[in-house]
């Protein structure tokens, strides 16, 4: 049975609805009732499903997620770890520089772009992120971030 059976309306339409304001201010979300509240529950279950290594539906559920609050930077980083672990690596990269441009003092975006650069075979892009994800973390205290970022260098030479 097709999806549009019965409507005149293609289903492209309704995302007409919405400007390119209104998806970044999270719109879609709002028009379907989500809260911030409600967003977060939703990344929990996202990553219990990860957890229980139904990583589709996991990133289906990531990605709804941060379609609903796209500069909300707990559901980005959601989906770039997903979309890596399953090995989306430009899936990755694209949620990691959605979190680098709303919060690039955060470490966490350039260690993901990092790891993402390295699935993608981009070594000096790799280097150079892992080089902002140590210099960030080791200025926020964050020494598991300083590590990891270290161990993936390493693994570049």
């Amino acid at each position: 049975m097709s999806l549009t059976q019965g409507t005149t309306t293609p289903p492209s339409a309704a995302a007409a609805d919405f400007s390119l304001a209104d998806f970044a201010s999270g719109a879609v979300g709002k028009s379907m009732g989500l809260s911030e509240k409600h967003l977060l529950v939703g990344l929990e279950v996202a990553r219990q499903l990860r957890t229980r290594g139904a990583l589709a539906e996991a990133l289906r559920m990531h990605a709804m997620l941060a379609l609903c609050a796209p500069t909300n930077i707990e559901l980005q980083l959601g989906l770039a770890e997903c979309a890596a672990e399953i090995g989306l690596n430009e899936i990755a990269m694209q949620a990691a520089s959605v979190v680098i441009a709303m919060s690039p003092n955060d470490p966490r975006g350039y260690l993901l772009s990092g790891r993402s650069a390295i699935g993608m075979d981009a070594k000096a892009e790799a280097k150079e992120d892992l080089a902002d994800a140590a210099r960030l973390a080791a200025a926020a205290g964050r020494n598991d971030i300083v590590a990891e970022a270290k161990r993936l260098t390493a693994s570049l030479m």
